[in-house]
């Protein structure tokens, strides 16, 4: 899951700061280079209008899972002078993979294009009211009031949709870069996976940009003496992302109650329901991990589920769960179950057997290519399950959150199912029929909801108690 941290993170500062003519970028994680960025704004003429132009090129290169990742994003933006956006290209290669999102902006929706190892998809989003969505809403925060928030949209290329975020004018600040302290302007800029402090300098330029997991972003003409050999290994974002508790948790993948304290700053929601109960207390959590037990019911028929959620057997942004491919296929698996519970325990235990873990792929994919490739990690498995479920009627919804299977927590993708009552998890990356209470749910929904899941920077876990089952 982790893996689009970077990429996203990225994404969202180039979209909140309008660069003067070409600026480059070394991009660093705990203390490691671990890639560049170029950005750069002009003028064109397009149709006989004169528009803003802006280009971003960001390459970057870490571990993840004991692998090698590597993402290369290339975007182009056309906005008129004012920051209305007229259109927005991304381009993201990773893994042998190409994810390309082409949106075309009018006065109502904007018209998006999308492929990523499938057919072209095409969807129509309702272009937000309550805020704007700009290049650079940079000048109108640095001449607010300290402490002001200011609201905008993004376009987040991966999930297709849009991202309402904040940025708040912090007032005056030092920040050092290498050994050189700078006076700035520290603004933080909130969006709904991670909080960025962004250091402008008096003419509006960035000394440094700071994120989760220590990831710095530096003009090159300030960061050459920064960090560390850049020879020295890249950091595993896996690793570095991964949380480990106060105590040891025995047999984690067994568990079925888990009761804990969560401390994270950044974490404003966490789902509350069948699954686990979350309360927040003076900005932190007590969590309780309480699956639904899969063995004391079979579950209302598939029938029945989908009419009670006709939702969540639609197709969606990389869900084609209308093809052909996957209802003939979904038929074949599922055969003649007619409950909810064997048929998504037939579908988990089809995936789990036949795909293979791939670490190096860093773009979220069309289940078409999942399918082909039969490789990925676990929101590519999650994608397929939930393709393969509804093409087959059974109500299904993504994921996102932590689990551990050795004690330490990592970020993790799965599905829920509808069987008449409640949703119950299913985790088609393990062939266990019951989810454990090693799963921490942190998003569900469709795509664009359960993939902007909050980045737990500066976490802790404090166990209370674990039982297993």
């Amino acid at each position: 899951m982790l893996r689009r941290l970077i990429p996203v993170t990225l994404l969202s500062l180039a979209a909140i700061f309008s660069f003067a003519d070409t600026t480059h970028l070394g991009i660093y994680m705990q203390g490691s280079r671990v890639g560049d960025a170029t950005f750069s704004d002009t003028t064109e003429v397009l149709n006989g209008k004169t528009l803003k132009r802006g280009d971003s090129s960001t390459k970057i290169s870490t571990g993840m899972m004991g692998g090698a990742l590597s993402v290369e994003i290339n975007s182009t933006s056309w906005s008129e002078m004012n920051g209305r956006p007229v259109r927005m290209l991304f381009v993201t290669k990773s893994g042998g993979r190409t994810m390309t999102v082409d949106a075309n902006f009018g006065e109502i929706y904007a018209d998006v294009t999308l492929q990523s190892g499938g057919p072209k998809q095409k969807k129509r989003l309702l272009i937000p009211t309550d805020g704007p969505i700009v290049d650079d809403p940079m000048p109108m925060v640095l001449k607010g009031e300290i402490n002001a928030k200011t609201s905008f949209y993004e376009l987040r290329p991966d999930t297709v949709s849009f991202s309402k975020d904040q940025a708040i004018n912090r007032g005056p600040s030092k920040v050092k870069v290498g050994d050189k302290t700078y006076d700035a302007t520290l603004v933080d800029v909130i969006d709904s996976m991670s909080t960025m402090h962004v250091y402008v300098g008096g003419k509006g330029n960035l000394i440094k940009a700071e994120g989760p997991l220590g990831l710095e972003m530096i003009p090159e003409e300030l960061g050459s003496s920064t960090v560390s050999d850049e020879n020295s290994a890249s950091p595993d974002l896996a690793t570095a992302s991964s949380i480990k508790p106060d105590k040891p948790v025995a047999n984690p993948g067994a568990l079925k109650f888990f009761k804990f304290h969560l401390t994270a700053p950044d974490a404003n929601r966490i789902p509350n329901d069948e699954h686990q109960t979350a309360i927040k207390t003076n900005g932190d959590w007590q969590i309780a991990v309480h699956p639904v037990d899969i063995s004391k019911s079979v579950g209302t028929t598939i029938t029945l589920a989908a009419k009670q959620q006709p939702k969540w057997v639609e197709p969606d942004t990389y869900i084609p769960s209308d093809s052909q491919r996957f209802k003939a296929l979904a038929k074949q698996i599922i055969g003649k179950q007619t409950r909810v519970r064997g048929a998504a325990l037939a579908v988990q235990n089809w995936i789990a057997d036949r795909m293979r873990p791939n670490p190096g792929i860093g773009v979220l994919r069309d289940a078409n290519e999942v399918l082909s490739s039969k490789e990925g990690v676990c929101r590519d498995y999650a994608i397929l399950a939930a393709t393969l479920l509804r093409a087959g009627g059974v109500p299904t919804r993504m994921c996102s959150g932590l689990v551990s299977w050795d004690g330490t927590f990592y970020y993790h993708a799965w599905v829920e199912v509808w069987n008449g009552k409640s949703w119950i998890g299913i985790d088609p990356t393990v062939t266990d029929p019951q989810i454990s209470a090693a799963h921490i749910k942190l998003a569900d929904g469709n795509i664009a909801t359960a993939f902007q899941f909050p980045v737990l920077d500066k976490v802790s876990i404090k166990v209370e108690e674990a039982v297993s089952r």
